[in-house]
């Protein structure tokens, strides 16, 4: 809970950030490619887009669970989770092509025996345009 507190408070994020199942990860991924690749909900540009990064990921990563870790250390305890960076979205959202890459990544907390917490390294887990 303090880590779910702390990840809110500092930096802005709450655990509706955070990725804990596949469908909750696709959900996130088409809505962004759709917000991405169709704006306005004009097309259907996105979804074949969508879908063969998709398959991709699903293919790279069919290990892949997704769920947040404690791990004890001499420091304290890691926590690590996974969230999901998609295209950067501009408004409007017209003409040009979307920036950025869309990446699943691991970010990780180190709560120390002393009651401080220091961010740690995100790990990216998949990127692919």
């Amino acid at each position: 809970m303090f880590t779910a507190l702390y990840r809110e408070l500092v930096w802005g994020e709450s655990s509706e950030n955070e990725i804990r199942s596949l469908g909750q990860l696709r959900d996130v991924v088409q809505q962004n490619f759709q917000s991405a690749f169709s704006p306005y909900e004009r097309d259907n540009v996105w979804q074949q887009k969508f879908e063969r990064w998709w398959r991709q990921f699903r293919s790279h990563m069919s290990q892949l669970k997704l769920e947040t870790t404690y791990e004890p250390t001499r420091e304290g305890t890691t926590v690590r989770g996974y969230a999901f960076n998609g295209f950067e979205l501009t408004i409007p959202r017209s003409d040009p092509p979307p920036k950025g890459t869309p990446r699943l990544f691991q970010w990780a907390l180190l709560v120390k025996s002393d009651g401080t917490v220091e961010r740690l390294l995100p790990k990216v887990i998949y990127s692919a345009r």
